[in-house]
């Protein structure tokens, strides 16, 4: 609220197409920040997790990661294709990839606070907080299956078996699997590396308390340079980092994680109420009125997750039953990883049409708007469900 009362739709105080000099270089701050904020998120939470927790509970996460995440996708694909005017089922996958997984950012409001602390298990709240870092990253052969089919279908010169084959080769082996090893392999590298001199007493606290964030910019600048999933790599190195507990027990007394944490997400939230294109919302009618946009949003809220946490939630251990099945189906908010999902799908767009397919700028409007819209949507909602979480502290 405060990021659009100051932005140029009221006091003009906050003016990210200025500052950013054009709308190419707008998409790139916002590729960036959202990468930035979701990296440091999501490092975060595997590194605050229970000890060896990836290796104890594969199963429920495997499930959650595949066959859960997989019916998301395409049950928020389906509502798609059902309301927005005119788009085909390819480009229903690209929208419907961008809102599939559960923001971590937006997360934290019911794994943490007073509404966790008092109804929520502990094995639970884990869960969430271990499916909502995971599955960020793993969106990506979701979100590029539907891109490269598209280049597929409008870009000249482009079969779709070669589609298929860059989205095996790129989206899961180069992406995906790097990105998992390297993670791990930095992760534990730097671990090692920090309990060696720590024990010859050669880090002082300060330095010792921002570990976190530099192994993340470290992944963030490393995946970057090869074109890998950092976000993915940050969660696979916050778990080896906390594998043991040895990191967490060192820093018990420590409060520059969560703040950070915090001023990154205060201002994220505050930059999306001033670049979020309200405008395009009213004006959209050739895509989708208003109305459709609020009814999918519903629909979103209700349909994308209960259904599919109810159907398999007796495989998931830490969920004890049906209502808190019901509870874990209901909370999955849709935030910055979104975001970021957009930003990227305008970049591939912008990479491989160069702006001169008239089928690729009206994607690229119906993800922005779309997801937009179910976005503020999303935070609107749990905002008022969840309001006084952060009083508890």
């Amino acid at each position: 609220m405060i990021g659009t009362a100051f932005s140029a739709y009221g006091a003009g105080f906050i003016l990210p197409s200025e500052y950013a000099d054009g709308t190419q270089s707008l998409i790139f701050v916002n590729l960036s920040f959202t990468r930035l904020v979701l990296c440091i998120q999501v490092f975060l939470t595997g590194l605050q997790l229970p000890a060896r927790y990836l290796r104890l509970q594969w199963r429920p996460l495997l499930i959650l990661l595949g066959p859960c995440l997989g019916l998301m996708w395409l049950i928020s694909s389906l509502l798609m294709w059902a309301f927005v005017k005119n788009i085909s089922f390819v480009e229903a996958l690209i929208v419907g990839a961008c809102i599939a997984p559960t923001d971590p950012v937006l997360a934290n409001s019911i794994i943490k606070g007073r509404f966790a602390d008092d109804y929520m298990p502990l094995g639970l709240t884990h869960l969430i907080a271990a499916e909502s870092g995971a599955n960020d990253g793993l969106g990506y052969p979701f979100l590029f299956l539907g891109l490269w089919l598209f280049r597929a279908r409008h870009g000249p010169n482009f079969s779709t078996s070669t589609g298929i084959g860059y989205w095996f080769a790129d989206s899961w082996v180069y992406v995906v699997i790097l990105s998992v090893v390297w993670g791990a392999v930095v992760g534990y590298v730097m671990l090692k590396a920090l309990r060696f001199f720590d024990n010859l007493r050669y880090i002082d606290r300060e330095s010792f308390h921002a570990f976190p964030a530099f192994i993340v910019l470290t992944l963030i600048g490393t995946c970057g340079l090869v074109g890998s999933d950092d976000i993915l790599a940050c969660f696979v190195a916050g778990n080896v980092t906390g594998w043991t507990d040895w990191f967490q027990s060192q820093t018990d007394d420590d409060s520059f994680q969560s703040t950070l944490d915090m001023l990154l997400n205060q201002s994220i939230f505050l930059w999306f109420g001033a670049t979020c294109p309200w405008a395009e919302f009213p004006q959209s009618g050739d895509i989708i009125s208003v109305g459709r946009l609020v009814a999918l949003g519903v629909l979103i809220l209700l349909c994308r997750r209960p259904p599919v946490l109810i159907l398999f939630y007796r495989f998931l251990a830490p969920v004890q039953d049906l209502k808190f099945a019901s509870i874990m189906g209901y909370f999955g908010p849709i935030g910055v990883s979104a975001i970021f999902y957009v930003y990227e799908t305008l970049t591939f767009l912008e990479d491989e049409f160069g702006g001169s397919s008239p089928e690729a700028l009206r994607l690229g409007r119906i993800t922005r708007v779309v997801v937009w819209f179910m976005v503020v949507f999303s935070v609107v909602s749990y905002a008022v469900e969840f309001p006084s979480n952060e009083r508890h502290y």
